[in-house]
């Protein structure tokens, strides 16, 4: 409760004589202050007089109590927002039996199920038992978010295999075309270090230029995705900074084998080169 009291264990005709409970988000929809003890207006069906003195069924107004405010919380999955609600008690002559919550304590469910199902059989004969589960319940309603996770990994885990395969190969090709320069340089004194980082800095180059249009690009879907969500997370650059330097060390792992194997060749070898 934020607010006032919950309604009691027992209730009886009329339930409106009881009051209502509003949420917070209700609370704020009709702009009360202190809403314990004011009162709401319900339109309800009242046995009028008509113009030939007869009596019939009417429409008439009736003014309930607030008797408390319960905190929000979530009635549906978290694409939709928390939706203002007024809660009326029911009365147990007026309880149809369509379905009830319980609460386990920890312990064996199976027998906890056998004793709901006999007593439930032995208090509601019309209705036949079923029950499930509320975690299951609510992993149901995200079952596409799910899927579309695997899918993304999948995908994903490949697209990255397939590059670091072109990476490789193309690596290769590149330092096979530059044998010779690479000889070259290391008569003339170039280290290790200054051969592979110059046969990676084209790679970089290539990286920056897909990062200037991946990074934009996967803003906008995901930003868009996550607008069917109520509650959502915010994209923050943090997860891109993340992405880039993945990137490099892939980029970088995968083109350092050729680089620093020509580096260290013989440059009487390289100069042979054909």
């Amino acid at each position: 409760m934020a607010a006032g009291q919950n309604f009691r264990k027992s209730i009886t005709i009329p339930q409106t004589r009881e009051g209502v409970i509003l949420n917070e988000k209700a609370v704020d929809l009709l702009g009360l202050k202190n809403p314990v003890g004011k009162y709401i207006e319900k339109e309800i069906n009242i046995r009028i007089t008509n113009t030939e003195g007869e009596r019939v069924w009417g429409k008439g107004k009736d003014q309930i109590p607030i008797i408390g405010v319960f905190k929000d919380f979530h009635t549906s999955d978290l694409h939709q927002d928390i939706i203002p609600l007024i809660y009326y008690p029911q009365s147990q002559e007026l309880y149809d039996g369509s379905f009830i919550s319980v609460r386990f304590l920890p312990g064996n469910i199976p027998d906890n199920i056998a004793f709901l199902e006999k007593t439930w059989n032995n208090i509601v004969t019309k209705i036949p038992f079923e029950y499930s589960f509320f975690d299951i319940e609510l992993e149901t309603q995200y079952n596409k978010e799910k899927t579309l996770t695997q899918v993304f990994t999948f995908f994903t885990i490949l697209a990255i295999f397939i590059a670091c395969l072109g990476i490789y190969g193309l690596a290769a090709f590149t330092t096979g075309q530059r044998t010779k320069e690479i000889g070259i340089r290391k008569v003339m004194g170039a280290s290790v270090g200054n051969i592979v980082k110059i046969l990676s800095r084209i790679y970089l180059k290539l990286l920056i230029a897909a990062t200037l249009i991946a990074c934009p690009v996967g803003y906008i879907i995901m930003n868009k995705w996550l607008q069917g969500f109520a509650f959502r997370i915010n994209i923050g650059a943090g997860i891109f900074i993340l992405t880039v330097l993945i990137s490099t060390i892939i980029v970088l792992s995968s083109v350092s084998y050729h680089s620093v194997k020509a580096a260290l060749t013989d440059p009487a070898n390289t100069l042979k080169y054909e």
